[in-house]
């Protein structure tokens, strides 16, 4: 008989494998778009005559599931909500800035068509950079870089994916505040709230149209909110091959069906987690101090259009196995030399903002009672949680 096992048991690090499996959908969307980029049809892919959604579609659910385990865990432990914060800007803001500058400044006048002067004195390298930084898009172009290839002037189509979770992450820091992360009976009512809503909008016909920004906001934060889930219930959460068996037959039954896509997030993620159970042997280890798989996201795609644009001759395969070998030292120096450092100022920078918080709460009481008042500085930034 297969012995019980629930998220709960896996959820300290050295007791999983979500390391592996985030490197494992980083490759994925890698390898998948490797069939994009040679021949210049989108989502020309594996898995997309059997599924409605691409290999690569598919790893970004893994990835907002396994996202919402990890960052509602975050939330969880963090013991005010500047804390949180700091956690996730830090986690996501600098490898990103330092990838849209490199790509602005150093791949950009590579690869364009301009003479350098030109290119330096275009807005659009400009527009590039200031967009891209506050995720206003993921679209934006550089003038003439990439023009001749066959996904002709796409810069850096993935990062479209950083936005939403952002958003993500910024609702899930709502719910303290409005008393609904104080224990699992409210963070339950909170995410039906969210089914609710999901449910209803897609129902109705006509309000949210295919592809649009929110179709992908609500199919995403149905991902991320799974995950979330799934940590409200950790002690109940069965991780059984059984269950995975029963949620892959729901998803073969219902394929092509309107509820293809949000069974394809459950299934994904399921199957994910299910997987992140087993040791890897080193390779667990290593990827639970090493993650590479930010700086794979982020910086994949540019790779990827720079390699098709030096060898336009390779395949699919031999063009995603050139990339990897370009783009795994990228990652690694964006790890070692920019995520982690930030990372490790999350103390540093999160007790500052306690600081400001307390004494402008401080100031605040003592001019609207009176110095004899009793404060309760700092009370807008604790989260409060009963266990």
């Amino acid at each position: 008989m297969e012995k019980r096992l629930t998220l709960g048991d896996l959820l300290e690090r050295e007791k999983n494998s979500f390391g592996v499996l985030r490197l494992a959908a980083a490759a994925a969307v890698i390898l998948d778009h490797s069939f994009e980029m040679v021949s210049g049809i989108e989502g020309h892919g594996p898995l997309t005559d059997v599924t409605m959604l691409p290999l690569g579609q598919h790893a970004v659910n893994v990835f907002f599931v396994l996202s919402g385990i990890l960052v509602a865990a975050s939330l969880d432990r963090s013991p005010t909500l500047p804390h949180y914060l700091v956690s996730r800007a830090l986690r996501i803001l600098p490898g990103l800035a330092v990838c849209v500058f490199l790509t602005a400044f150093l791949i950009g006048p590579l690869f364009t068509t301009l003479a350098a002067s030109a290119y330096f004195a275009s807005p659009e390298t400009y527009l590039y950079v200031a967009k891209t930084i506050s995720l206003a898009t993921g679209s934006a172009p550089l003038p003439l870089v990439f023009s001749a290839n066959p996904v002709a002037g796409q810069i850096n189509i993935p990062l479209w994916t950083v936005k939403y979770e952002v958003v993500c992450y910024f609702l899930l820091g709502l719910l303290p505040l409005i008393g609904l992360w104080r224990n699992d009976a409210r963070r339950l009512l909170a995410l039906a709230g969210l089914a609710f809503v999901y449910v209803a909008v897609m129902a109705v016909p006509g309000i949210v149209q295919p592809g649009s920004s929110l179709q992908w906001f609500f199919n995403l934060s149905l991902a991320f909110a799974m995950g979330v889930g799934a940590y409200v219930l950790r002690h109940r959460f069965l991780v059984s091959v059984w269950v995975l068996a029963g949620v892959a037959t729901v998803f073969i039954l219902f394929a092509g069906s309107p509820i293809e896509r949000p069974l394809s997030a459950v299934f994904a993620g399921y199957a994910a987690i299910w997987f992140s159970q087993f040791r890897y042997g080193p390779f667990r280890r290593w990827t639970n101090m090493v993650d590479l798989s930010f700086g794979i996201y982020v910086y994949g795609w540019v790779v990827q259009q720079c390699v098709v644009a030096m060898f336009p001759e390779l395949g699919p395969i031999a063009h995603a196995v050139a990339t990897f070998v370009v783009l795994l030292p990228i990652a690694a120096l964006s790890w070692f030399l920019v995520e982690k450092p930030s990372l490790g100022l999350r103390p540093v920078i999160a007790r500052w903002l306690d600081d400001r918080m307390d004494r402008g709460v401080t100031a605040h009481q003592t001019r609207e009672r009176g110095p004899g008042s009793v404060t309760v500085a700092g009370q807008a930034g604790r989260m409060g949680r009963q266990r």
